[in-house]
């Protein structure tokens, strides 16, 4: 079992100092001026995806591709830059019209580096010590030509982070990373006195030690990190869902409703993209678009839930996988939750690998927990998981996160948050908690928390709560 114990540790990067971290002004392209022959104003997706030299005293700036139904463009990596320069905003020009309140966080599969974003700030951070490593400003320039940030997606190996416009844009940034530079280290200066703080060269951390928490920055440090614009993505199809794996970047579009697979990398034709019409699938249902995908890659399963409600088991086609298959057929898959109302309608996913287990959140809060048997569409119904609270105290599910070991289930809710065994045996809980009193104490993590992961191979929690600029680390006991 799972429990939280004591008080969440609390960080908020609005409250930095702007030494502290590198921050980033980025136009993100929008500032490349375009040959003459286009005739086209400073800031127009251009047809093709280009890439620039960044001179000494500038940001490095790509142009911007189109990637349409049916259309298959080259994707090319900025050249090698040279150092984009560091400036030191003000905070006028830190929030450039947009709130400081996050809106999405990913962390990497190493749990070493996690991502957040506002509206216009994506922020990079270290996990262990937790502590931001880098920030890139969006410009009013590109806010104005993209849109403002509205989800977040980071490659599992964290070498590149994708951000979603509310335009239908992807724009993509490179993430660098030293693993022997360190931008801040501590050091403690010796005394004469048996009680003064000597160097620690351990990393032990417990549970309530803050001596031992400072010993982590002593032995590791703050690594250094450099967010580098890459490319501008346009989806003109519009982006329902997008999944960032490791080899290519899944995007379900809109109208059509299709599905469209972009390699990082072309492959050994030449070719980046590849796309498949979901009316071209015989095994989901027509008029339906996908609004949820999660993919585990210890189990080489992905599971889509659609917006009629049913939940599908998908595996990628490639390779021995497209024997007697369509060549033409990128995924196959089996629906295995089918709602038989709207309170049973799928909203939420989540894969344990561990135990071989897919948890389908429902629209009235419950979560149905189904076992795979196979491959072949054996996923029978295992058990049904109820928060101890009403789906009008509640509210909606926002999401749900296995432990790394797979023996507990963190639910997220727009009110509060519940834990689960693997075997359904309730654990922690907010709902019990006084919601005046934390409204007034402005303890969001108790009234409603919107995404959140696990930390230090499952000994701690870090939440996001509705409109707060705050992130918020819960510690488990087990």
């Amino acid at each position: 079992m799972y429990w939280p114990i004591g008080a969440p540790r609390v960080y908020a990067a609005s409250k930095q100092e702007p030494s502290r971290c590198r921050i980033i002004n980025s136009h993100d392209g929008t500032d490349s001026a375009p040959s003459t022959d286009l005739d086209s104003p400073p800031g127009t997706p251009t047809p093709v995806i280009g890439s620039k030299q960044a001179s000494p005293n500038e940001t490095s700036s790509d142009g911007d591709g189109s990637f349409g139904q049916g259309q298959s463009e080259r994707l090319q990596e900025s050249e090698p830059a040279t150092p984009v320069v560091e400036e030191h905003v003000s905070s006028e020009a830190a929030k450039d019209g947009n709130t400081t309140e996050l809106i999405g966080l990913r962390i990497s599969r190493s749990g070493h580096i996690f991502v957040t974003i506002t509206r216009s700030i994506i922020t990079v951070w270290q996990a262990n010590p937790t502590a931001v490593l880098a920030s890139v400003i969006r410009s009013q320039q590109s806010l104005k030509t993209y849109g403002p940030n509205v989800s977040l997606l980071l490659r599992p190996d964290s070498l590149i982070i994708v951000v979603q416009t509310s335009l239908g844009y992807l724009i993509t940034y490179s993430l660098a990373t030293d693993p022997v530079a360190r931008v801040y280290r501590a050091q403690y200066v010796d005394s004469g006195s048996g009680r003064a703080r000597r160097h620690s060269v351990g990393g032990y951390n417990k549970h309530g030690s803050g001596e031992a928490r400072v010993a982590v920055v002593e032995a590791d440090g703050l690594r250094e990190v450099n967010i580098r614009f890459r490319m501008v993505i346009r989806i003109d199809a519009g982006i329902g869902k997008a999944l960032a794996l490791d080899d290519e970047l899944v995007v379900a579009t809109e109208t059509p409703a299709a599905i469209q697979c972009i390699r990082w990398t072309p492959d050994n034709t030449g070719n980046q993209t590849s796309t498949e019409l979901l009316s071209h699938m015989s095994w989901i249902d027509r008029k339906t678009a996908i609004v949820e995908m999660v993919h585990d890659r210890p189990m080489n399963l992905s599971t889509w839930i659609t917006s009629d409600g049913k939940a599908y088991a998908i595996q990628r086609l490639s390779g021995a996988l497209k024997d007697n298959k369509d060549p033409k057929s990128l995924f196959e898959g089996f629906a295995f939750h089918t709602p038989e109302n709207d309170d049973h309608f799928g909203v939420k996913v989540a894969i344990n690998a561990r135990f071989s287990l897919i948890a389908i959140g429902c629209s009235n809060g419950n979560v149905n927990v189904y076992i795979v048997q196979d491959y072949a569409g054996h996923i029978p119904m295992s058990h049904t998981l109820r928060p101890p609270v009403s789906h009008h105290t509640s509210g909606n599910l926002a999401f749900l996160s296995y432990s790394p070991d797979g023996y507990c289930l963190f639910a997220g809710y727009e009110r509060g948050w519940m834990t689960w065994s693997v075997f359904g045996k309730s654990g922690g809980s907010s709902f019990t908690a006084d919601h005046s009193l934390a409204d007034s104490n402005d303890e969001r993590w108790l009234i409603g928390v919107r995404d959140g992961f696990w930390l230090g191979g499952g000994s701690e929690f870090l939440l996001l709560g509705y409109g707060d600029e705050r992130l918020w680390i819960l510690e488990m006991a087990r």
